[in-house]
């Protein structure tokens, strides 16, 4: 079996993004896919990570080579990178060349964090909002609403639907613009 790198992505606190390097270690029953077995890091030259938007552009790319110990021993932490990212789906590229040897691993991650600080400065709201007219609901409605909406942008988003993400992806950023201070 050929190596295969696998990258987990995390988004810290919205103004840093992590990467783990999840491919663990070889073994011919549990993973055959993992470092080791002819794949070793001592011979590594090149490791990047390539952030792209929607629309292929670059992002950044994040040099990891001097992070990579040797050798691998299990999962590879590297330093957080500092960068707060839009509201969207991003593709992340793991790249690792062993002289002519070039292996990666491509994964999407979408970024919510403007619009979950939105709905949550929503939600807050509402104690104050029923507060002063007990019989009036709509308000919780309309946050329900804009929360459903949520939902739906993730799930369509995980279902690779593109056209609906795009379309709820324009509603929620109308709303969140006019209604939140989350930029």
């Amino acid at each position: 079996m050929a190596f295969t790198p696998k990258l987990d992505i995390c988004n810290d606190g919205c103004s840093e993004l992590r990467f783990v390097d999840v491919t663990g270690l070889y073994s011919s029953t549990s993973n055959p896919k993992g470092w080791g077995n002819g794949v070793l890091s001592s011979a590594l030259t090149a490791a990047t990570i390539l952030v792209t938007d929607e629309d292929g552009e670059t992002v950044f790319t994040y040099d990891v080579l001097s992070q990579i110990p040797n050798p691998v021993v299990g999962d590879i932490i590297f330093t957080n990178y500092e960068y707060a990212l839009p509201d969207g789906q991003f593709t992340v590229t793991y790249t690792l060349t062993f002289g002519a040897t070039i292996y990666t691993s491509t994964k999407t991650f979408l970024n919510t964090c403007t619009f979950e600080c939105c709905i949550h400065q929503l939600i807050a709201t509402i104690p104050a909002k029923i507060c002063s007219d007990k019989c009036n609901t709509d308000y919780i409605d309309e946050v329900l609403l804009i929360e459903g909406l949520y939902y739906g942008y993730m799930c369509a988003a995980e279902c690779e639907k593109t056209s609906i993400k795009d379309e709820i992806e324009k509603r929620l950023t109308r709303f969140c613009d006019f209604n939140c201070n989350c930029s």
